[in-house]
């Protein structure tokens, strides 16, 4: 079946496999890594970036926990 596929669609075996390999796991990494927002989700995604909220008390906690150099 692969190998009269790979006729079809004008290509020797190996880079039949090798070209579908490789766009089936482009589509997996698409599906798994790209974040698909709504225009409102949109909207707010990048009103939060431009004016981050005030940090609450657990965020405050955390600082103290794990001190202002974490994630760096």
């Amino acid at each position: 079946m692969i190998e009269r596929a790979a006729a079809l669609a004008g290509s020797n075996t190996t880079d039949f496999v090798r070209s579908t390999t490789l766009a089936a796991a482009r589509e997996a990494i698409r599906t798994h890594e790209v974040i698909k927002l709504t225009a409102e989700g949109s909207r707010i995604f990048v009103e939060a970036l431009i004016n981050p909220p005030e940090p609450n008390e657990h965020l405050r906690e955390l600082v103290k926990e794990f001190g202002s150099d974490a994630g760096q």
